[in-house]
């Protein structure tokens, strides 16, 4: 038990799950749980798509940063420091997804 924090996170089958799948599974669950607080789907978004993005999944990256950037125009009580770092970050996954003129845009 007391190492039991160190060992990586296993599936109901015991099989080690990647940070990939770690994810995957906290993005559907965090979902609906946002709906009951709006002002923190904008900086949940970027902070799970800047991880994606980090691993170099950046399709999925993408979607996540999409929906920030959709959120934190929505909503002007996000700081500008917040701000820049969300369209910064989808202009980077957009850059990289070779959509030059989208990652312009940001």
């Amino acid at each position: 038990e007391l190492l039991a924090p160190l060992l990586p996170p296993v599936d109901a089958g015991g099989v080690a799950l990647s940070t990939e799948a770690l994810l995957d599974s906290a993005a559907r669950k965090v979902g609906p749980m946002l709906e009951a607080h709006p002002e923190l789907r904008g900086p949940l978004a970027t902070l799970m798509g800047s991880a994606y993005f980090n691993m170099g999944a950046v399709a999925r990256s993408r979607d996540l940063l999409d929906q920030a950037v959709a959120s934190i125009r929505a909503d002007p009580s996000i700081e500008p420091l917040a701000r820049a770092a969300t369209l910064e970050r989808a202009a980077s996954a957009a850059y990289r997804s070779g959509e030059l003129e989208v990652a312009h845009a940001y």
